[in-house]
């Protein structure tokens, strides 16, 4: 893409490109209500720069894994057409951006950027974050997309000596928020096939919010093709357990249109994960 060029990927798109791809000027994937654009490139490297456009069905909270690797937090939080909402007043205002912080105590886990934070801190590619808006709209990310794998390590917070589960609700609070690092789709089968044994041994299987509860997605119950940027959540065998997305197993959107999921309404999970 040229440096006065502009691509738009429009939802019910794709565009896979078989060689390497430099962008000077703007290409975009755009996603509504029902589709999300998908734009692969395989064997590209190094700096490809583009924006997804992750749109929100509601101002309720949704759990979004930015679709490239170096969006700055600050830039996108006051970005005014991302309608980022905002809460609290002076020292205690806060943006509608929250980390699942897993050692804090239940009920009390997410936690929410302040509007004091300083621009140079990126949102981390493969993590997810609970992202709202003032009302129905679009989330802009822009910055490089991953053309390589995505490793990320979890849970975030190690605090004190790790316990063991001995079954399926007690031990080490580890859970933690992930998602789809691409822009592009993405097969829970896969998913799970790379990390399966990354993940305690009761609980081997995404968590993803469906609108109305938490669903179980696994490979038995439910295989899921994630949208460019879901979020959902893992319980880690353990701490510092390295999560992996495989760049190779990315693919176009599926031939029914795919749901992109948000989180509760207020961003709580303390029901199913204690």
């Amino acid at each position: 893409v040229g440096a006065t060029g502009v691509v738009r990927i429009a939802p019910t798109a794709f565009v896979y490109a078989g060689g390497a791809v430099t962008v000077n000027g703007d290409l975009t994937a755009d996603s509504d209500a029902t589709d999300s654009a998908s734009f692969l490139a395989p064997n590209s490297t190094g700096t490809v720069n583009i924006s997804y456009k992750r749109y929100v069905n509601d101002a309720n909270f949704h759990l979004i894994a930015t679709p490239v690797t170096t969006q700055d937090i600050k830039d996108f939080a006051e970005k005014e057409a991302n309608s980022v909402a905002e809460n609290g007043t002076g020292v205690d205002a806060v943006y509608g951006i929250g980390t699942y912080k897993n050692d804090n105590a239940k009920g009390s886990r997410w936690v929410y950027y302040p509007k004091s934070l300083a621009t140079g801190t990126s949102f981390v590619s493969g993590s997810a974050t609970a992202n709202k808006r003032t009302a129905a709209g679009t989330f802009t990310y822009t910055g490089n997309m991953a053309t390589d794998n995505v490793s990320i390590t979890i849970p975030t917070h190690t605090t004190g000596t790790f316990v063991a589960p001995t079954g399926e609700n007690n031990g080490t609070h580890v859970w933690s928020a992930v998602g789809n690092p691409y822009p592009s789709f993405i097969t829970s089968t896969d998913i799970l096939a790379s990390n399966s044994d990354k993940l305690n041994s009761y609980r081997t299987y995404l968590y993803v919010w469906n609108g109305t509860g938490y669903q179980i997605i696994n490979s038995a119950n439910n295989p899921f093709t994630l949208a460019p940027g879901q979020g959902f959540l893992v319980d880690p065998v353990g701490y510092t357990t390295v999560f992996e997305f495989l760049e190779s197993d990315q693919t176009v959107q599926p031939a029914a249109a795919t749901t992109f999921y948000k989180t509760t309404p207020t961003p709580c999970v303390s029901v199913h994960l204690s």
